[in-house]
């Protein structure tokens, strides 16, 4: 079982390899938060489309 702590080292290790190397932050960012908000709204949605 992986621990916040773990996970939080993790993505910020993840994050600093890729520091300096992309050129344009905000399209993967936007991409992210897309993807987020599907995940978020997934059963909500799900609901929504029953009716």
């Amino acid at each position: 079982m992986t621990t916040k702590k773990q996970l939080g080292n993790f993505l910020w290790g993840m994050a600093n390899m890729l520091y300096g190397k992309v050129k344009d932050n905000k399209s993967y960012i936007l991409t992210l938060l897309f993807y987020k908000r599907l995940s978020d709204n997934h059963p909500w949605e799900e609901k929504q489309s029953v009716r």
